[in-house]
């Protein structure tokens, strides 16, 4: 008798967009500016090998922005509410020390992960990609308290010519796989929606940030970490003359940080509304709260 996650991977179909109006549940201020999407899926071809894969967790759970220009290793915090902590970019040195940081808290609670009750050793080979190539953007930042780290923002650089309707090669692990699927479908079509409504863009030319993902450690929540560290993305990418930041937050606090510091949602997927082929809902999140995905922009 097969398993219930192998049962689930045999009903699994492969992404098959149809539209379904907007949201009237999905908590945003911008309702008319969403596109949501009713959506069945099938398995890809599952493989051992774990090379070639493409970023695709986000997570995203709170105050000055600083400039990173300078020594990578300089502090970059300003003002006395961040004194307690350093704030540098993340360099390749970096990357053991990221990937057990997030492994002991961000698997464990991230929404995606917790609905398919996955494991570290699931997402691990993914989580690996991710803060690989993130940190060899240089565009990520690792907060440390007395010398352990304590929260990061893993951001990575992309151009439109590169990224545009690109699905990551199905090496992953059978649930990485689900969940990377599902991202990957999310920002194709958040920077199609952001392509349709802004003309001017060019696919050769257009650069931009995608905040992959950010951490911060239950023993410093609530001291504005994450919003500090989402105001220095920002300056970075207006120093570097990007054309804006976008992100996919999978977490309903996520979104409301998002939105709070001028994000706008272009493009979402009710949990509801992405099933399997013979209708059963995939990601069922425990915090209860999470009711879908959104894709959100911020502009430079």
């Amino acid at each position: 008798m097969k398993s219930g996650q192998q049962q689930l991977s045999d009903r699994l179909q492969k992404f098959d967009r149809s539209d379904s109006g907007q949201s009237e549940n999905c908590p945003t201020e911008e309702i008319d500016t969403i596109c949501c999407t009713k959506l069945t899926i099938k398995p890809p071809l599952i493989y051992q090998s774990v090379h070639q894969r493409e970023p695709i967790i986000r997570l995203l759970p709170q105050m000055k922005a600083c400039s990173l220009s300078g020594d990578e290793n300089q502090g970059m915090s300003s003002g006395d509410v961040f004194k307690e902590f350093q704030f540098r970019k993340a360099t390749e040195k970096d990357v053991s020390e990221i990937k057990s940081f997030l492994s002991q808290d961000f698997i464990f609670n991230e929404p995606l992960s917790q609905a398919l009750k996955s494991t570290a050793d699931e997402l691990m080979p993914l989580l690996t990609f991710l803060v690989e190539s993130s940190v060899k953007d240089a565009f990520s930042i690792l907060v440390r308290h007395k010398g352990t780290l304590v929260a990061c923002v893993l951001n990575s650089l992309h151009t439109l010519s590169t990224n545009m309707g690109k699905i990551p090669a199905n090496t992953f692990p059978e649930k990485a796989t689900i969940i990377g699927n599902f991202i990957n479908k999310m920002e194709e079509n958040s920077l199609q929606r952001i392509l349709n409504n802004d003309k001017q863009l060019s696919c050769g030319s257009t650069k931009y940030l995608v905040v992959e993902v950010i951490s911060v450690s239950a023993s410093i929540a609530g001291k504005g970490i994450a919003k500090k560290l989402l105001k220095d993305t920002e300056e970075m990418a207006k120093q570097h003359n990007f054309n804006f930041i976008l992100t996919i937050a999978t977490n309903i606090r996520s979104q409301f940080l998002f939105e709070k510091i001028g994000y706008s949602t272009v493009y979402a997927i009710h949990h509801k509304d992405y099933l399997t082929e013979d209708g059963r809902q995939i990601f069922h999140c425990l915090d209860n709260a999470t009711i879908c995905a959104k894709g959100m922009l911020k502009k430079i």
